[in-house]
Parts: structure tokens; C-alpha cells; sequence
């Protein structure tokens, strides 16, 4: 592998020594390197470079460290920055942190923890470019069967394409009729699971009682009336996709229990005293405010990380603009073709009669609504009264949304990606995945924090500074 293959970093170092004893140390490691002594051609280097990752001395002639870090981060988001400190200046470093660096080192710099955090931090940097790319390709290329050319709907296209590549939990958000099953089928039908079974579980439909039993499955006589032995959806998504939908619904219990299981990767049918190891990727969406349900104590904080590594939050209908007018079309296009009425077309007067409507419903409310208007429509135009018609034959609503439009001002805070460039949406994506990252290795470590801290390839101070960072304690 050629050096700019392996990855390519850039040294800003004052002092000629160290940028020697630096560079030999990584040219052996197969990188390319190029090297900067003051901040200023640091700044110039970078956006001819384009480094996937930057050593940089905060102690330099020309520039304020964390200053430079900073305009490092702006010029260059997707570039990984390690800041080197003096010995004694931790507070420097532990700001460098939380200013966006990946790591940091106290002078003089260990060779052993400079290569392990250096390799993973070049993996990191080209993850954050694949998924540059990924965005850009995806804003242009619409998901077959998602319906849309909204900013909000081109937004969660590029982010299915991007979250359905990476093997990790997927929180859907939404009101209910938004499609959110639609989208998680989305993200199993792109994924490398596309061969193994997608299996849906709606918790909310299911009594309490027998939730247990559907998803874990039971043993033949382990209660009244288990006649045979049940497999459960657990075991049915071996190898694919398992969905939960409304899993805010879930009881406190089960939440405990599906924790265990997504912890161990393990379930154990009822009535049985062995355990299996299986292999699922989990997509679940709710249409309530989880973080909220978290801070009331309804749901459980541990299992909220561990499910939300990646969040897509479905736009409602009256957010969606002109998608309103090309989902329309579709539904008289598919229900005209069942009902035997081909070449049926919606009048622009009936459209108008669509637009009035507020759809609480959403997209579910619009298909159900518009394939009544189709068994209405005589001729070859669904017209105003037939529109009219099946509104006031279903009541002029849908089962409306759990929660509104307005949440309050914590709410309104969860939601600023809808104003964010596609780079923040990656950084904050990134920062959900390394929060979710350093759970998983402090609960595989018992919580023995440089255990962890080898799990993840950083040194045991960094852990301590980003646990610090997440309010990890």
C-alpha cells in the first residue's frame, strides 16, 4: 500500500527535533506526511492538503493553539486533530478536547500510544469523508420508493443511505401516518443485512401479556396453552433487521429486559433455562418525545443511549410542501389502477381542496383519504367533491399525532438539524456514534476505565475527558 493509500497526515511543530523524531516515527508506518512550523502555514497547507489527520503543537511562535484548532476545524471538518502539550499543561489539552480534538498527548509523546491513536484516528477521518460523500451522491439520487423532493424529505434520503452502511441501532422519530416503517424497511433494504429477514413489531398493538412471548418466544409448556414451542421475533431476525415500532410504549420490565438483550446479544425463550446468541440489528421509532419520557423516569436512560446511536426524524405532511401534491398523485395513480378506473388524474381544484386540510394524520391520513376519493370519482378526475366526500366520511381526520407541531422549549431544542448544512449533520452524527462507542466499550470493561480506554484505542486520560464531555460517570 503506497503511502497516500495509508492515509495522510500533516505535523505543524515549531521545534525541529520533535518534527524529525515525529516524522521517522510515522513514515515507518507507511503515512504520508507533510509538516508546517507555524499556524499560518498550517492554515495555508490545509486546504491543499485536505490531511485526514493533523498532529498539532497548541505551543506555537504565531498562533493561539486552541484559536488555531478552531479555524483548523472550520477550513477542514471531516480532518482529525491530535493537539501535543507540554508536561503539566493537562488543562490545555483537556480544553483541546472539548474544543473537537480527537486526542492529545503530553510531551514527550509515547510511541506505542502515538501509533494506536493515530490508526485510529486516519479510520476515523476516512469514515468522515465516506460519509461526505455519501450525502453529496445521495442528495441527488432519491431512495426508490420514498416519495419526495422537500429539503426535509432529500435530507433523510442521504441520511438512510448514509445510517443503513453502519452496523449500529437506528431511532426513528415521527408523528404517527409520517412512515416510519417505510423508512426503517429503507434502511434494512440498503443495508448488508438486504438478504436476511426484516421483522416488525408493533409495541403498542401487542397486550403487554403477551409482548414478552412474541419477542422472546416460549418453550412448549411453559405456560397455560403453550402447546408447542414458539420462536420469537428475536430469532426470527437472525442475520437481518429487527423493528420496533412505538417502543416508547414499552413497559418499564420490558424495557429492562430488552436492554439485557441488546447488551449480551443473547436471548432466552420462556420457559427455558439456555441461552442464544444472536446476531439482529435494531431499528425502533416512537412518535413521542423519548427525551422527555427520560427525564420523567417513563423510560429508561441507559436504554435511550443504547438505542438512539443515530437519529432520523421524519418530517410531518404540512412541513413537506409541495411533496403533498406528488404523494396525491401517486395514491390516484395506484388506487385508480386497483379499482379498474386507469388514467384517473386529480383535479388542480381538488388539490386545492388538499391543501386546505391541516392532515393530522400525515401521509397514512393522505392515502386513505385519497383512495376513498377514488371509489367516489366518476369520470377520469378526482374532483373538489370527492375529496370533500372522503374527508367528511372519515370524520375529516386521522387518528392525530401523539404530540403536536410544538413541543416547548426543550423539544424545540431537540430539533436544530433542521437548519444545519449537511457537515454539521455529519459532526453530530459522528458525535452520537463515538458517545455510543465508548458505552459499549465501558460496559464490555465492567466500567474499568483503561480497559475501556485499550477497547477503544485511546489513552485513559482522553477516555476520562470525553466521559466528561458525554456526562459519562
Amino acid at each position: 500500500m503506497t503511502a497516500e493509500g495509508r492515509g495522510s497526515i500533516l505535523i505543524v511543530e515549531d521545534d525541529t527535533g520533535m518534527r524529525l523524531f515525529l516524522g521517522e516515527a510515522l513514515r515507518k508506518e507507511g503515512y504520508a506526511l507533510r509538516e508546517a512550523e507555524t499556524g499560518a502555514a498550517a492554515l495555508e497547507a490545509i486546504p491543499a492538503e485536505r490531511p485526514d489527520l493533523v498532529l498539532l503543537d497548541v505551543r506555537l511562535p504565531d498562533a493561539d493553539g486552541l484559536d488555531l484548532l478552531r479555524r483548523i476545524r472550520a477550513a477542514a471538518p471531516e480532518t482529525l486533530i491530535v493537539v501535543m502539550t507540554a508536561y503539566g499543561s493537562r488543562q490545555m489539552a483537556h480544553r483541546a478536547v472539548e474544543e473537537g480534538a480527537y486526542d492529545y498527548f503530553e510531551k514527550p509523546v509515547d510511541l506505542a500510544d502515538l501509533r494506536v491513536v493515530v490508526r485510529r484516528a486516519i479510520e476515523r477521518s476516512r469514515l468522515a469523508r465516506e460519509v461526505r460523500d455519501l450525502r453529496e451522491q445521495a442528495a441527488s439520487n432519491p431512495i426508490p420508493g420514498m416519495i419526495g423532493r422537500s429539503a426535509g424529505m432529500l435530507k433523510m434520503a442521504s441520511l438512510v443511505r448514509l445510517v443503513a452502511a453502519h452496523d449500529i441501532p437506528v431511532l426513528i422519530e415521527g408523528e404517527s401516518g409520517t412512515g416510519k416503517e417505510l423508512v426503517a424497511r429503507k434502511v434494512h433494504e440498503l443495508s448488508p443485512r438486504n438478504g436476511r429477514p426484516f421483522v416488525a413489531v408493533n409495541c403498542a398493538a401487542i397486550p403487554e401479556t403477551l409482548l414478552e412471548a412474541e419477542l422472546f418466544g416460549y418453550e412448549r409448556g411453559a405456560f397455560t396453552g403453550a402447546v408447542r414451542t414458539h420462536e420469537g421475533r428475536f430469532e426470527q431476525a437472525e442475520g437481518g433487521t429487527l423493528f420496533l415500532d412505538e417502543i416508547g410504549d414499552m413497559s418499564a420490565a420490558m424495557q429492562a429486559k430488552l436492554l439485557r438483550t441488546l447488551q449480551e446479544k443473547t436471548v432466552e425463550r420462556i420457559g427455558s433455562k439456555a441461552s442464544k446468541k444472536i446476531d439482529f440489528r435494531l431499528v425502533a421509532a416512537t412518535n413521542q418525545d423519548l427525551a422527555a419520557s427520560v427525564r420523567t423516569g417513563r423510560f429508561r436512560e441507559d436504554l435511550y443511549y443504547r438505542i438512539n446511536a443515530i437519529v432520523l426524524r421524519l418530517p410531518p405532511l404540512r412541513d413537506r410542501g409541495d411533496d403533498l401534491r406528488l404523494l396525491a398523485d401517486r395514491y390516484v395513480e395506484v388506487y385508480g389502477a386497483k379499482y379498474g378506473k386507469e388514467g384517473l388524474r386529480l383535479a388542480n381544484d381538488a388539490y386545492g381542496v388538499l391543501r386546505s386540510h391541516s392532515w393530522p394524520g400525515n401521509v397514512r391520513e393522505l392515502e386513505n383519504v385519497l383512495q376513498r376519493a377514488v371509489l367516489f370519482a366518476e369520470g377520469r378526475e378526482v374532483a373538489p367533491e370527492h375529496v370533500a366526500h372522503a374527508l367528511s366520511s372519515s370524520g375529516g381526520q386521522e387518528r392525530g399525532p401523539e404530540r403536536g407541531p410544538e413541543r416547548g422549549p426543550e423539544r424545540g431544542k431537540d430539533r436544530p438539524d433542521e437548519e444545519k448544512s449537511l457537515l454539521e449533520n455529519v459532526g453530530e452524527i459522528a458525535g452520537s456514534a463515538e458517545k455510543e462507542m465508548i458505552v459499549e466499550a465501558l460496559t464490555k470493561s465492567r466500567w474499568r476505565r483503561q480497559a475501556a480506554a485499550d477497547i477503544l484505542g485511546i489513552t485513559r486520560r482522553t477516555l476520562l475527558t470525553k466521559m466528561k464531555k458525554y456526562g459519562l460517570s
